[in-house]
Parts: C-alpha cells; structure tokens; sequence
C-alpha cells in the first residue's frame, strides 16, 4: 500500500531553475482527490502567509506544467510543483563580515555558533554585525529565516531555514515541542542549590518594564502563553557559583534568566535579573544542544556547541576543571521536585 504520509520525506525534491528554486511533490493516491489548499496547510503545515506568497508569485503553484488556483482538486499521479524560494535576499538586513561557525549545513537549514554580544536580528538600535547579516555575507542571497532565538548575550546553537517550506516546518515542531533545547547556565546563589528539579512558574512582561520579565505562581489570571515549565539538573557547585544543565520546555522570553532568578540564582553577569559579575561580563548562559526531527527526512538530528571561550575561562576558574555534561540526560523527560 502506498504511504502518503511518507511523500513528505521520499518523494520530495527541489530544483532549480532559471525563475529560481520549487519543491516537486508527486501525488500518491492518498492525496487524491484533495484540494491544493487542504494539503498545504493540513498536510504539507504551511503557514497561510506562505500560502499567500505562492497564490501572489508568478507560476507559484503548478499541477503538471499548468498554473492553478489553491482550489484545484488533485489526482493520483499529478506532478505539484511550488515557488517555495525567494528570489531576492532579506531586504532589511546588510552582509556583515566576519567569521561564521557553522555547525551542521544540508540543502534545508544551517546550525551556526553564535557568539556572546552579538545580536540575532538587527534593531533600530543594532544595524552592523548580527547574526543574520554574517549568513546573509557567507550564504548571499539567502533569506534570513531564524527558527528560534537567543538574546544578545547567550552564546550557542541557532537555527536557520533555506527556505518558507523548512522554515514551516521548524515553525510546526517548535509550536508542537518537538525541539528539545538544552542549555549551560552559570548561575549565583547564597543557598544549597537542588540536584536537579523543575521550576513551574508563569511569565509574563513585567508592567514596569518593556524589556524584564516578572514570574508569578498560577492563579488563574495566566493565559496559556504565560506558563512556562524549565527542568534542569546540577553540574558542579561552588558557593556562590553554581553551574546547570537547564531546559526550558516551553520557550518564552527571557525564561532561563527570569525563572532562576525567581528561584534565587540568577545568572552570573545578568545586569538585567541580577548583577555584573567579576569573572564574565555578559549572562552566563549557552545554548549547548538541540535535538529534533529534520525537517524534511525526518531523521533524529542532534547539534551541539562548543563552549566559547569566554564562558570556558570562567568556569575553569571558579570550579579547577569542565564538568561532563551527561550526553543521555534529556530535559523533555526528566522528572523532578517543582521550585
């Protein structure tokens, strides 16, 4: 029997042409009969914004050769063929150069290694030299298409999708928490910190502040995006110094900062939920391992980031040594007492 559901991963390819890149599906007969629109966005999980973008593109959604509309209905054997590449690069963002630690590249996305104090995407604030404009440099014409981000100074692992099929994909397994994030957190604090926990408190912006972040215990008054949970276990411990491996299951902003702060160890160097630091003057904070489903194979992926040196002096001297991070311990399934 033909598995549909496997058309996604073996029968998908990409070309390129002179009117710039498509995706070719060839249709089995469990998609027969469907419109292009519900494959789109049931099947295939694209956003409706990239389903406009094909509507509004020249020849961007073809059935064997011949343009049609998202209403088309599809039959066994029908070649789909969308414009799912942009032609011109992120308008807004310029090429910075200078170096790029690409972790892991394939045809659908990249992992690169982004340093402390530099941001992911430029601001009004931030023109020159982030993270985007050193791929747009290396990578030219590419469009930026970050699943996922860190502040300005957390170091480690980011994400970025070659094109609006990849980049709705990784939207999805983000949405679904389907990437399982681990972090290296350096952490301050007077008392005895847990072997290991969860800290199960809601987030939301801090009325004062445009920027912080405030952490309150459920009452009934938080909406579904204020929850946040965060499993970590303790590496090594030096009063005050106290060094994590942390995950944060939810994936709100400034979670890892403001719940250990809230738990009473904010991160070293963290000017914003704490205090500056002698030893390392940005948050100590690295994003050290991601796990997930690729995106197109659906093979298990898993990136890891070396630590940057910054981070590296820091802990070789405030504890004599690195500690091993445990290679099997995933936050996604660990258990422990809630803070």
């Amino acid at each position: 029997m033909e598995k549909c559901a496997k058309l996604w991963y073996t029968d998908f390819k990409k070309t390129v042409t002179r009117e710039g890149r498509k995706t070719e599906l060839r249709i089995l007969s469990e998609w027969h009969g469907l419109t292009i629109k519900k494959i789109l966005l049931d099947r295939l999980k694209f956003s409706r914004a990239a389903v406009t973008a094909l509507k509004t593109r020249e020849n961007g959604i073809t059935v064997n050769g011949e343009r049609k509309t998202v209403r088309f209905v599809v039959s066994k054997g029908d070649l789909l063929s969308l414009k799912t590449e942009d032609t011109e690069p992120s308008p807004r963002i310029q090429p910075s150069e200078g170096p790029l630690d690409i972790l892991y590249e394939d045809e659908a996305f990249l992992a690169v290694n982004k340093p402390g104090g530099m941001a992911v995407h430029p601001s009004k604030k931030l023109q020159d030299d982030t993270l985007a404009g050193r791929i747009l440099f290396h990578r030219f014409p590419l469009v930026f298409r970050a699943a996922g981000r860190l502040d300005k100074d957390t170091s480690g692992v980011v994400l970025c999708a070659k094109s609006q099929v990849v980049s709705a994909k990784f939207f999805h397994l983000i949405r679904d928490r389907r990437i399982e994030k681990e972090y290296l957190l350096l952490a301050k604090g007077e008392k005895e910190p847990p072997a290991s926990g969860e800290i199960d408190l809601c987030i939301r912006r801090d009325p004062e502040s445009y920027i912080s972040r405030v952490c309150f215990a459920a009452d009934g008054t938080q909406t579904q995006s204020e929850t946040a949970l965060t499993r970590f276990l303790l590496l090594k411990s030096r009063p005050p110094y106290h060094l994590f491996l942390a995950s944060p299951i939810t994936g709100r902003t400034h979670q890892l900062r403001a719940h250990f702060s809230a738990i009473g160890f904010p991160l070293a160097g963290d000017t914003l939920y704490g205090e500056a630091d002698p030893i390392l003057d940005r948050q100590g904070l690295h994003c050290l391992r991601l796990r997930f489903p690729h995106p197109e194979s659906g093979d298990p992926q898993e990136i890891c980031a070396p630590l940057p040196e910054d981070l590296r002096r820091a802990i070789l001297s405030i504890f004599g040594e690195i500690p091993a991070v445990p290679t099997n311990w995933s936050g996604a399934k660990a258990k422990g007492g809630t803070l």
